[in-house]
C-alpha cells in the first residue's frame, strides 16, 4: 500500500514553522514541531514528513508520509539506560495485508540513542548575508566541509523577516541521519515551538489505549504479533 523508501528506514527527521514569534538561535531550540519535504534530486525521492523534537523531555518523534510510517527516539539517560529507537510501519505476511507493527532497537553503551534533530546546528556555519529563495527574503547560511577528496556543501535559508527556516541543501553526507553521499533538499514549512503534548511519543495498543512501548519487536528477535498505533495528536 506504501512504498516506504530507505530514507524511512535510517530514521530521518526533519522540519520547520513558527507560531507568535519564536527566533532560530545559534543553538538548536529545545522544543519545537516542524513539517516538510525531503527530496532527493538525483533518485527522484519525495519525502512529506513531520516532526516533533522535545530535548528536555528527551523524545523526538517524526512521520512520514502523513503518518504511513512513525519514528520514535527515546534519548538515553545514563547508568543502564541507552535509550531506544522505534518504527511504526505496515508490514505484510501471508496472513495480514499492511498490519501496523512496532520494531524496537535498543542503544548501547557505545551508541547512546539522542533525539533526532530534523533543524541543522549552525554553530559550525558562515553567515553569508542576504540572499532569495523562490522569492523569499532570506539570510542564508553555509558550511563546507572537506574530507579527503570529497567536499561537502550545506546552504541553509531563514525567512529574514519572521525567521521561520525555509529551505535546506545539502550536497555531500547527510548531516541530519548520516546517509550516503548524494544531493539532498529540505523544504520546510509549519514550525512553531509550542508546548508538545507527551502522548505524542506514547506507542499504545489500540484496544486497551496503555502504553505498551516494552511490547514492541527487538531488532532481531522473534515477531510479537500484536498491534500498534501512535495516538494521533494534532499541533
Amino acid at each position: 500500500m506504501y512504498q516506504l523508501s530507505v530514507l524511512i528506514t535510517a530514521l530521518l527527521t526533519v522540519i520547520v514553522s513558527i507560531h507568535a514569534s519564536p527566533v532560530l538561535r545559534d543553538s538548536l531550540p529545545s522544543r519545537y514541531h516542524v513539517s516538510g519535504v525531503i527530496q532527493l534530486p538525483y533518485a527522484e525521492i519525495n519525502e512529506p514528513f513531520e516532526s516533533w523534537i522535545d530535548v528536555d523531555a528527551g523524545y523526538s518523534r517524526i512521520d512520514y508520509y502523513g503518518g504511513a510510517a512513525k519514528t520514535i527516539q527515546r534519548k538515553g539517560q545514563g547508568g543502564q539506560d541507552f535509550g531506544a529507537n522505534y518504527k511504526i510501519v505496515p508490514m505484510s505476511d501471508e496472513q495480514v495485508l499492511n498490519k501496523i507493527s512496532c520494531f524496537q532497537a535498543n542503544g548501547s553503551q557505545e551508541d547512546m540513542v539522542d533525539v533526532q534533530h530534523t533543524l541543522p546546528d549552525l554553530s559550525s556555519f558562515q553567515d553569508l548575508g542576504s540572499a532569495e529563495w523562490r522569492g523569499i527574503k532570506c539570510e542564508m547560511y553555509q558550511n563546507i566541509d572537506q574530507v579527503g577528496d570529497k567536499k561537502s556543501t550545506y546552504t541553509y535559508y531563514i525567512n529574514a523577516v519572521t525567521k521561520h527556516p525555509v529551505h535546506y541543501e545539502m550536497f555531500g553526507y547527510d548531516t541530519l541521519i548520516g546517509s550516503h553521499f548524494d544531493k539532498y533538499t529540505i523544504d520546510y514549512y509549519n514550525y512553531d515551538e509550542d508546548s508538545i503534548d507527551p502522548a505524542i511519543f506514547h506507542i499504545t495498543d489500540g484496544k486497551k489505549k496503555q502504553t505498551t512501548i516494552n511490547l514492541c519487536w527487538i531488532h532481531d528477535s522473534t515477531f510479537i504479533d500484536h498491534y500498534f498505533v501512535i495516538e494521533k495528536h494534532y499541533v
